[in-house]
């Protein structure tokens, strides 16, 4: 599937600054380590904020072209989180489908696509643990980890 455009290691602190990761009220202690399963079954350890109720922070893509991103999160029992990309909703996905993290993809439109496009979530049902988000190019095929 070759490399992402771009990826964000959440509580990485280089990765949060390449990416203006906003801290949004994160507070002392809510940095985490964990391992659990990627889709395809191989165990991997990534480290998370814990907490988040909201989250801002600016993707690399390429300008005018679709990119298909993953966000590797985990959240209470009917936890949703609502993306918009440069503004505008792209995404409602679901998170607590399965014990542990999940990973769910979500498109950027080509129109919405920049080499600073602002990303911004916000959690429903509860507060999520945030670990990784990274992009592909819309046509590649989904691969995670």
């Amino acid at each position: 599937a070759g490399a992402p455009i771009d990826a964000l290691d959440v509580a990485d602190l280089e990765s949060e600054a390449a990416h203006e990761y906003a801290l949004l009220g994160a507070g002392e202690n809510e940095q985490i380590a964990r391992e659990g399963p990627t889709p395809a079954g191989e165990l991997w350890v990534d480290g998370g904020r814990s907490r988040r109720l909201r989250e801002r922070f600016v993707l690399h893509l390429r300008p005018g072209a679709a990119a298909r991103c993953i966000a590797r999160f985990e959240g209470p029992p009917q936890a949703w989180a609502k993306l918009a990309a440069a503004g505008e909703p792209v995404a409602t996905l679901e998170v607590d489908l399965e014990p542990g993290w999940v990973e769910r993809s979500f498109d950027i439109p080509a129109r919405l696509a920049g080499a600073r496009t602002l990303i911004e979530i916000q959690a429903v049902g509860g507060p999520l643990t945030t670990y990784h988000y990274w992009c592909m190019p819309a046509s590649a095929p989904v691969t995670p980890g």
